[in-house]
């Protein structure tokens, strides 16, 4: 539980000072909250006496605790929820330039599914719930502890059972986290390959119909949401009683609470008003502790989102130098130079010199590696042995952008952005003129 709000703060970077104080109002709110179960504790031990200037002193208790929790709340929202958006939208910004510097096999050897979950899904979850949960997390297990005190100090066996009953509750809520952790991987597995079959059933969809295959395409589609059902249902049963315990031993410490609390009053140990007080002390308590289950439910898929992100954000980058190093010419030239996908060879130590003011054609069968070849020329991924040198200099020391500024492709599969055709053609020339 800590260490996913130390990763949340880890993440939030630049505006992390900001959370800081985020979390620090929040110790303060809940000190403000608990004001009424001060209001509670003064009225008690002033039952037998009370007069009109003690009833206002309760009354200034309860408001002064109201208005803390309304300024409290208020910079809560700006400093931690209001945050989440300048995080997440900093991260987004971080993943597409990370994306722009990593080698295309990455694109190859994960699937479509996965990258887009972590781009789309698992921000947005991240951004609606990750500052959320720090702040709801800490504000009932800061509240529950100023209220355990508070217990312990005017009675120890009501105090003992109440941290009894949120040691236990803590314990339990750790098996959960720890239970989700085996299971969430596979659930978000489940997830990208819906999100993958999906994706591949609506763009292949004009070419299964043209082959009579729709049928199977859906069934792929079917195949994975039930993969997905099956993956929620097995998230949901390794919570279901841990979680259900956990409520249960509320129950009985609330339980335990009235029972000494009542056995204490018999005695005449204590008073009918003290009595009242510890009872609603207690039931405080645990609506908190209660609260706090639905949040570290939420915080199951946060730790996931977490990973999925920090997966793409850790990509390593193709090295190269930043600084715009111009080459004197144009000359492209293969040193030795031999290239494979996984354990499968496609070059295989290939020297050659093109020439600039020059056109070379690169002839040979499907297969033999010539759109490789170019790949690897415009650095969209780097050769495993060998050198490819521009204008002298090896690729590897150019800038990436320079190197890109000064090349031009064209694909054999056709890539039309979500544009107009205008925008489309003029894409490597935003500038170009409509003549």
């Amino acid at each position: 539980m800590l260490e996913t709000m130390k990763r949340i703060l880890t993440m939030a970077g630049k505006y992390r000072h900001k959370v800081t104080i985020g979390i620090i109002i929040s110790l303060l709110h809940s000190f403000f909250s608990a004001m009424d179960l001060f209001a509670i504790l003064y009225t008690s031990f002033s039952i037998n006496t009370l007069t009109q200037q003690k009833i206002g002193v309760a009354a200034a208790i309860l408001l002064v605790g109201l208005t803390g929790k309304i300024i409290c709340k208020y910079q809560i929202t700006e400093h931690i929820s209001g945050s989440s958006y300048d995080v997440f939208y900093e991260k987004r910004l971080e993943a597409g330039e990370k994306l722009k510097r990593v080698p295309m096999g990455y694109f190859s050897e994960k699937n479509l599914g996965e990258i887009q979950m972590a781009m789309t899904t698992d921000m947005n979850a991240l951004e609606s719930s990750a500052m959320s949960v720090v702040e709801n997390i800490l504000g009932s297990l800061i509240y529950a502890a100023v209220c355990t005190l508070v217990l312990l100090l005017f009675n120890w066996r009501i105090g003992l059972i109440t941290l009894a009953g949120l040691g236990i509750g803590i314990l339990l809520l750790r098996v959960v986290q720890e239970n989700a952790k085996k299971v969430m991987p596979v659930r978000f597995q489940a997830q990208e390959e819906m999100t993958e079959k999906t994706l591949e059933f609506i763009q292949g969809n004009m070419v299964m119909r043209l082959f009579g295959t729709g049928r199977d395409g859906l069934n792929r589609v079917k195949e994975a949401f039930h993969k997905k059902q099956e993956a929620d249902i097995r998230l949901e049963n390794t919570a279901v009683w841990p979680i259900s315990f956990y409520r249960y031993i509320f129950r009985l410490a609330s339980c335990g609470v009235v029972l000494i609390a009542a056995l204490l009053h018999v005695r005449q140990e204590m008073t009918f008003p003290i009595c009242v007080m510890f009872l609603f002390a207690a039931f405080l308590v645990y609506s908190q502790m209660d609260g706090l289950a639905s949040n570290i439910a939420l915080l199951r898929i946060v730790d996931t989102a977490l990973s999925q992100v920090e997966s793409v954000l850790e990509i390593p980058e193709m090295s190269g130098n930043d600084t715009i190093d111009k080459i004197q010419n144009y000359n492209i030239e293969l040193h030795n130079i031999s290239f494979g996908y996984e354990n499968r060879p496609i070059i295989q130590n290939v020297t050659l010199k093109i020439p600039e003011h020059r056109v070379t054609a690169i002839v040979g069968p499907s297969g033999s590696g010539k759109t490789t070849l170019c790949n690897l020329i415009t650095r969209f991924w780097d050769v495993q042995q060998g050198a490819i040198k521009v204008g002298g200099k090896s690729i590897r020391t150019v800038s990436y952008e320079y190197l890109l500024h000064n090349l031009s492709f064209v694909f054999q599969d056709v890539m039309l952005f979500q544009d107009t055709v205008f925008n489309n053609i003029r894409l490597g020339n935003p500038c170009a003129s409509m003549d």
